[in-house]
């Protein structure tokens, strides 16, 4: 997506709303798998934890 958006950008065609909102989903899409840890690995909120108690 953002290497489409800069070849538009190059070639100098219109980059539109449709590219920036791809670009800014995609980007949250990525932070968000990066930050949260996998259920294998125990990370992030487990049940038997206190937050995790309140939660449930």
């Amino acid at each position: 997506m953002i290497c489409f958006t800069i070849y538009r950008i190059i070639v100098g065609k219109d980059v539109g709303f449709n590219e920036i909102s791809s670009i800014a989903i995609g980007l949250m899409m990525f932070f968000q798998t990066i930050t949260w840890g996998t259920k294998r690995e125990k990370d992030g909120i487990l049940q038997e934890e206190e937050l995790g108690k309140k939660i449930t």
